[in-house]
């Protein structure tokens, strides 16, 4: 009884796909609960582990290190505001909106979608939120409602006059706000969740299902539905992979779905095709970057993008290559899914991570491209592509300290590269 029992624990109570945080990260989870426990070895912490629910929670909080802020991703609460404006409000005028946000850590989606129902014209008496998590700590702040400066990011933060109150280096959320939104620890994969009960008519459930085996997934998936309304919608994260047959996506938004065969929507109008990044070349870099939003971000000169990096992975060609395609093709929501799912299956290709996002950021969707730029450098130290986009996005949000000092590492990566090809 090890580390491998540890692992094997947490894989099949909360369906941990280790493989999608790194088996490092687990270790220095545990060693750092075994120091706290005082276990003189990782087998007595292994012990301990199967004993001692309470200190399997304490490990799976230390993993799940929350970081969420208001508003994370902002497009699905735009399509959300639009479909509740549009379409449900005026054909439910007097029922009661029902929502669940799953994985809420503390509380800045549920609150965020308490907001957007609000804006959207929706009485309080009627719509009522359940939002879930895994972690104790996480709830408690979420029902305090008290929130630090990293909860508020982006450029539009004029909610936060609206909605909270400052206090000192904090901000309280107003109180009708909090009334909207009850908060239960669950879990998903549980055979029960206590104080949850369908059926919901949305729910948001990102950036969860990327993190489980497939056997978790399916079940977290079946209990979904379960939830669910007959035409519900259903939210996931633009990393997450398709929910699969229990739904149909909804338009071109890739990121919400819906329970059966959707309904026609005009919830999020169609994009322009935009050309692949992918046949690294400098042209078809610059192409892409000036048919999206990124064209209002300053270029950063470069030499010609370095074929996929030695230090990647083996990949499966054909799996990144539909992503390609479909790219080529304009269809940049299914290019997404594709190579969505591509790395669900190769998570440590650095490039892939590179032209998702390339490709989020021809969605407006700069937080998750950024997050997907950096897990490329993370992968590969010396991806230029990639560190001369964090330039770009860092630029445009105006963080230009940051901006000068990946130019700076991109422009050293250049002259590495410039000496590398004049070697005989």
């Amino acid at each position: 009884m090890g580390l491998a029992f540890i692992l094997d624990r947490l894989t099949g109570v909360i369906g941990l796909n280790v493989e999608s945080i790194g088996v490092r990260s687990v270790e220095r989870a545990v060693e750092e609960r075994r120091r706290a426990t005082g276990d003189d070895s990782i087998i007595h912490y292994a012990r301990r582990v199967a004993d001692d629910d309470e200190e399997f929670d304490q490990l799976v909080e230390r993993l799940l290190v929350p970081e969420s802020w208001f508003f994370r991703d902002v497009e699905p609460f735009r399509h959300l505001r639009h479909y509740l404006t549009y379409e449900w409000h005026p054909t439910h005028p007097h029922a009661t909106l029902r929502l669940l946000s799953v994985g809420c850590a503390s509380g800045e989606e549920p609150y965020s979608l308490a907001m957007t129902i609000m804006e959207a014209g929706i009485p309080h008496e009627l719509f009522a939120i359940d939002a879930i998590d895994l972690c104790q700590a996480a709830l408690a702040r979420a029902r305090e409602g008290r929130y630090g400066a990293m909860s508020f990011r982006g450029e539009d933060l004029s909610f936060r006059d609206r909605y909270f109150q400052r206090q000192g280096d904090r901000y309280q959320l107003a109180e009708n706000v909090r009334q909207r939104v009850r908060f239960q620890r669950a879990n998903l994969l549980g055979e029960q969740l206590p104080g949850i009960h369908g059926p919901y008519d949305v729910i948001f459930c990102r950036n969860l299902l990327i993190y489980l085996v497939p056997e978790a997934k399916r079940r977290a998936l079946t209990t979904l539905s379960s939830l669910m309304r007959a035409d519900g919608l259903l939210f996931v994260g633009h990393a997450d992979p398709s929910p699969g047959q229990h739904f149909s996506c909804r338009g071109a938004a890739a990121f919400v779905h819906q329970l059966g065969s959707p309904k026609p929507s005009q919830s999020t109008p169609a994009r322009r095709p935009v050309p692949s990044s992918t046949t690294r070349s400098r042209a078809a870099w610059r192409q892409l970057t000036t048919t999206s939003k990124a064209s209002t971000l300053r270029q950063v000169p470069g030499p010609t993008p370095s074929p996929p990096s030695s230090s990647s992975p083996p990949r499966n060609g054909r799996g990144l290559a539909e992503a390609e395609q479909l790219a080529n093709a304009g269809e940049i929501p299914q290019a997404v899914a594709a190579c969505e799912k591509y790395l669900f299956q190769a998570p440590r290709d650095a490039d892939a991570h590179y032209l998702l996002g390339i490709l989020r950021t021809a969605l407006d969707c700069d937080d998750l491209a950024e997050a997907s730029f950096q897990q490329a450098v993370i992968l590969n130290e010396h991806h230029y592509e990639a560190i001369v986009n964090l330039a770009l996005l860092a630029d445009r949000r105006g963080d230009l300290d940051v901006a000068r000092e990946l130019r700076e590492r991109a422009e050293r990566e250049r002259n590495e590269l410039r000496k590398a090809s004049e070697q005989p």
